[in-house]
């Protein structure tokens, strides 16, 4: 079941890396591919953290694989939509990029989102 976990989160990251090398390729800069490179290296590192804590958990808990995917849909569905994501981020009508719904300014560009959603 840590496979399907696993799976489930490496294709939502590979979605978003693969945007993020587009962005970098039609931009040609290096800066991109170190950018890549350091957005890698975080999602292993983000991986291996929730497998450990999952491991963690389900042992000292006593909770399923099962349990673990209802809660999974339980958050998924909080947003209105199953989709695999939690609060679909919006875009940065300045820079563009993608920013979560809950902050008040952009993470890249600082720009005024305005109120929260």
């Amino acid at each position: 079941m840590l496979e399907f976990f696993w799976d489930l989160y490496q294709q939502r990251q590979i979605s978003e890396l693969r945007s993020d090398l587009a962005r970098a390729q039609s931009s040609g800069s290096s800066a991109g591919n170190r950018k890549l490179d350091e957005l890698e290296r975080r999602v292993d590192l983000l991986a291996l953290t929730t497998m450990a804590t999952w491991s963690l958990i389900s042992g000292r808990l006593g909770l399923s694989d099962a349990d673990l995917q209802a809660e999974m849909k339980r958050l998924d569905l909080a947003d209105g939509a199953e989709d695999g994501r939690v609060n679909q981020p919006r875009t940065c009508p300045s820079c563009s990029r993608p920013v979560g719904r809950r902050v008040s300014r952009c993470i890249y560009c600082g720009a005024n989102l305005g109120a929260q959603l």
